[in-house]
């Protein structure tokens, strides 16, 4: 199947946010919605620009409350920029014409839950999220879990 075919059967909402929100917004966005795990950065013309994960978030945000052993957490203490600052800007996307199999591996290769599917110009095409992908695939399964 490819990718196409999965986002107009299962649409998934990716969650973006603009590339001047600070970390408190990207923080909010996070919470505001039930299983979030990945945040994109868009631009003013609606192009991912970077994302931020989870687990990143967490990290700049509880910063301060963790006892300093490096370098980089000295700076994470006192940096507290703009997403688009914050961001990673190498993520892992996927492409429509993609096969779903072939952009399985990623989501586990790179931790995500959700992954952003990118149109030709960089847009948003849509998304993918892992519990159902997991979910569905699981419905399919003849295997009994114990």
């Amino acid at each position: 199947m490819k990718v196409a075919e999965w986002i107009d059967r299962f649409p998934g909402h990716i969650v973006t946010i603009h590339p001047e929100s600070s970390l408190e917004q990207a923080v909010d966005q996070l919470l505001s919605r039930a299983c979030v795990q990945d945040i994109y950065v868009v631009s003013g013309e609606d192009l991912v620009l970077g994302h931020l994960s989870h687990k990143r978030l967490a990290s700049l945000f509880l910063a301060e409350h963790r006892p300093i052993h490096t370098r980089r957490q000295i700076m994470e203490r006192v940096v507290f920029g703009s997403a688009e600052e914050l961001m990673e800007g190498e993520f892992v996307f996927a492409r429509p014409d993609e096969e779903l199999d072939d952009v399985l591996c990623r989501f586990v290769d790179h931790d995500l839950q959700d992954m952003v599917v990118l149109d030709a110009q960089g847009g948003v095409a849509g998304g993918i999220n892992l519990n159902t992908v997991l979910r569905e695939l699981r419905k399919r399964s003849d295997v009994i879990f114990d």
